[in-house]
Parts: structure tokens; sequence; C-alpha cells
């Protein structure tokens, strides 16, 4: 595979569940924005309309999202421990989520503390 390694490395994830590019178009997931990987913000938003609706999923680094995320501090604790214990063994942890309320403008304007759930790769 050629390109970014943690990319790859989710295409591969993905294939192995049945998911591919492909499969979301075929299925009425149309891609309609990107924030493209910000280093000082340490995350990007995939914007897709699937039923007339707008679905924005983010991913990045998980002290970041943890902290955008609406779930409980005692969910937020457990998945810091767990992100922790992984990078600790030297393992590379990605947080990923979903948005609420993006409006996909592709602006970060509307981006805030509104992810209702996050969990790590």
């Amino acid at each position: 595979m050629i390109g970014d390694p943690t990319e790859g490395a989710l295409i591969v994830l993905g294939a192995k569940a049945g998911i591919s590019r492909e499969s979301l178009q075929t299925d009425g997931w149309i891609r309609t924005g990107e924030l493209p990987f910000d280093s000082a913000k340490k995350y990007m938003i995939t914007v897709y309309e699937h039923n007339n609706t707008v679905h924005a999923y983010i991913k990045g680094a998980p002290d970041v999202l943890l902290a955008m995320s609406l779930q409980s501090e005692e969910e937020k604790e457990r998945l810091q421990d767990a992100n922790d214990h992984l990078t600790e063994k030297g393992l590379r942890v990605l947080a990923v989520g979903k948005l609420s309320g993006y409006s996909g403008d592709g602006s970060r304007a509307g981006i805030g503390p509104f992810l209702d759930k996050v969990d790590l790769l």
C-alpha cells in the first residue's frame, strides 16, 4: 500500500469489516467534505450525506477528542487509561468519533465540545 501508514491501516480495518469506499457509495453515503488533518489541532473531519442527513466523523489524538466529548467523566477516564496502557506498550492509538450538530460547511468554526461518542483504535 502506498501512502500514509495510518490511512492504510484504516483502509485495511474497513476491508476486514466489509466496508470500502465503493460499498459506502453503493449504500448511498456521499462524501461531501473534508477538513484536512491540522497538526496544531490534531484531528481531521470527513463529512458525508446519507438519506438527506449530514454525518460528520472525526479522527485524531485521543486527548483532544476526549476533551471534546460529551461522554461521562468516568467513560473519558476509562478511555484515557486504555490509551495510556496501549501507548506504554509502544502502540499508536487513534481516537474516532461522530460529531453531532456539525453543518458540514467546511469550517472549523462550528466544531465544539459535542462529540457524541469517542472510541479508540
